[in-house]
């Protein structure tokens, strides 16, 4: 997303028009090829391709996962060990890419014979006929892996089953009295569990709008997060603990007095260790803009 002052640019996708995507994808992973329950990596910027190509996965039954697309911040050395140590652990059948990965970091994918790596292209957009095969997954069946920071050392990849991904997420809707009309604003990467857990499988099960940014972007402007809540009158976010600082401090003043945050009613501090006065501080630069201090919530991350 670009954002010029607050004028923020948006595109919007139906629940229907995202499924239709999301077999386009599944239809191409069958043209390649692709078998049910065989690993599949994406590796691309967070966006809708990236959201459909891994639910497209899920319909033929492989088991995709999501590694970090390289961006302006990215220490070249660390990300070319972990691309492949990781993809050459997972053994994945399938690799996906698009056509702006950085030809420097593509030789460091997998080179496993087994393993077919595809760029993206308009090839998606060309998968027009129907489905031979809907996966019919049992509750113990690998959904995705899902993968660790890789803070200290290579990424732990982790097979969560259906059943667990899905008690994860009643658990989830109990606690915070998930409604029909909730919105969730987000940034994280789906590459981390909060990221795609609660900021994408949770909406996507129940059928919740989600209004979804990359996290280069908000880097750039922590200011366009706010916005969009306040454009979409969101209702539920999680973040780290060191997003809330950084959005009382690097948010300029000028840029607050269009915002109105009176919609949120859980904007939860997780994944890293839990400061009071990191959300002290985002409280007292936000409350006069309508953020409720009922809002801010704690989660173990």
């Amino acid at each position: 997303m670009h954002h010029p002052d607050q004028n923020l640019e948006y595109e919007i996708f139906t629940f229907g028009q995202f499924l239709d995507l999301a077999e386009k994808f599944a239809l191409f992973y069958q043209s390649r090829g692709l078998q049910s329950r065989a690993p599949i990596v994406l590796i691309l910027p967070q966006g809708i391709p990236l959201m459909a190509g891994f639910v497209g996965a899920m319909m033929v039954g492989a088991i995709p996962t999501i590694l970090a697309y390289p961006n302006f911040k990215v220490d070249a050395e660390k990300y070319q060990r972990g691309l492949s140590g990781v993809t050459s652990n997972i053994g994945a059948d399938m690799i996906v890419v698009d056509e702006a990965f950085p030809a420097r970091f593509q030789n460091y994918i997998s080179q496993d014979r087994n393993t077919s790596i595809v760029q993206l292209g308009e090839q998606i957009c060309d998968q027009t006929s129907e489905m031979s095969v809907h996966a019919d997954p049992r509750p113990g069946d690998v959904a995705f892996l899902q993968h660790s920071a890789g803070t200290t050392g290579l990424q732990k990849g982790v097979a969560l089953p259906h059943r667990t991904v899905l008690n994860q997420l009643e658990h989830q809707v109990t606690a915070l009295q998930v409604r029909p009309d909730d919105r969730i604003v987000s940034w994280l990467p789906l590459y981390h569990d909060m990221g795609l857990i609660a900021c994408f499988v949770l909406p996507l099960v129940c059928h919740l709008r989600i209004v979804m940014q990359s996290p280069a972007d908000w880097v750039l402007r922590p200011g366009s997060f706010l916005h969009l809540a306040t454009k979409f009158k969101c209702t539920l976010s999680w973040l780290p603990n060191f997003a809330f600082q950084f959005m009382a401090r690097r948010v300029p003043v000028e840029e607050r007095h269009e915002l109105d945050l009176s919609s949120l009613r859980c904007v939860i501090n997780t994944s890293e260790p839990i400061r009071a006065g990191s959300m002290e501080v985002f409280y007292s630069a936000y409350s006069p803009f309508g953020l409720s201090r009922a809002a801010l919530q704690t989660s173990y991350g």
